[in-house]
């Protein structure tokens, strides 16, 4: 939630009159995230989000509106829009299109405990059962295939080593990966600064500009690798919690055990390549946020080093939970 664009609090009170939230007392960037520019906002009726989309096509935002939509009609925890005078959720704003939201309460955590990776786990699921029932086909941008567009868009630009790391790893995914997987809406984004707390309750998930149609083993395995890591470290522990919280809401198929640390190794290697090519290729903006791309890198070794032999034929992995401790039904 970088800041791209600045506004001024005379254009944000011009803003504001699409909408029936009193007089603005304050406005301030929001430091976290990388993709679009957002602002808190105070007015005298009540705290709100305000949202300038730096880079999502007007298709995009409206089809992201309308996922929120949908999941507030579920009763999931998402940011709430909240509608103008017209009915209207966009308008115009320096440039941007820009949407308001309610401000929900908690803060994100730092270093998760067991019980808030339970929790994480339960409303992932959660997320992954209504799934049958949202309108949204938003393919997965970040999928192999565009992981291998971010490779080639910084190939020249990194030493051999990583190249051929990240050469073997795409080729490795391409054998293992599978379609057939449980599939439909996910997060894809489901990181530490994503949810909020209020003490041990989860309050909301945010950012669902990178949620998309993929195998919901993948949306597990993303969550996993940030909230059970801890300095660096993978924590066996906090997995188990997640996995148990998950699998409380809807268990995991055999096949999706099976590839587990397929989807773990993939993960990180999108968030490598996407926070590599953002390290490289940055964008201009008056606060910015880049994560760190080599903690991915460490991760993505980590998970190859303790990977058992894969049989090519049948695509099962042998022996291949030990590492993260047997996922348990």
């Amino acid at each position: 939630m970088s800041v791209y664009t600045h506004v001024s609090d005379q254009e944000v009170m011009s803003f504001l009159q699409n909408f029936q939230v009193g007089d603005l007392l304050s406005c301030s960037g929001i430091e976290e995230g990388i993709e679009n520019s957002n602002y808190r906002l105070e007015t005298t009726l009540g705290r709100y989000i305000l949202t300038l989309y730096e880079t999502l096509s007007d298709v995009d935002i409206a089809m992201v509106i309308g996922l929120l939509r949908q999941l507030e009609d579920e009763g999931f925890p998402a940011p709430r829009v909240i509608a103008g005078h017209n009915g209207q959720y966009l308008y115009p704003l320096k440039g941007r299109k820009a949407a308001l939201f309610v401000y929900l309460p908690g803060t994100s955590v730092t270093t998760a405990t067991p019980e808030q990776c339970h929790a994480v786990g339960r409303q992932l699921a959660a997320l992954h059962r209504i799934s049958p029932k949202l309108n949204y086909a938003q393919t997965n941008k970040r999928n192999l295939q565009g992981c291998l567009q971010l490779y080639q868009a910084i190939q020249s630009d990194i030493p051999v080593a990583e190249r051929q790391l990240i050469q073997r790893e795409l080729a490795w995914q391409v054998v293992c990966q599978q379609a057939s997987l449980p599939s439909g809406v996910i997060h894809a984004d489901l990181f530490r600064d994503n949810v909020l707390f209020q003490q041990q309750e989860l309050t909301a998930v945010l950012d669902f500009y990178t949620a998309c149609q993929d195998v919901f083993i993948l949306d597990l395995a993303i969550a996993c690798n940030d909230w059970c890591v801890v300095n660096g470290l993978w924590r066996p522990d906090l997995m188990q919690s997640l996995l148990a919280g998950y699998q409380g809401i809807r268990p995991l198929t055999r096949q999706e055990k099976t590839l587990w640390p397929v989807y773990c190794r993939f993960a990180a290697l999108r968030f490598w390549l996407s926070r590599r090519y953002h390290q490289l290729k940055p964008r201009e903006g008056e606060i910015t946020q880049y994560k760190d791309p080599d903690a991915f890198r460490r991760l993505l070794e980590y998970h190859i080093a303790y990977k058992k032999p894969l049989n090519l034929n049948s695509l099962t992995l042998v022996n291949n939970l030990e590492c993260h401790d047997r996922i348990t039904p």
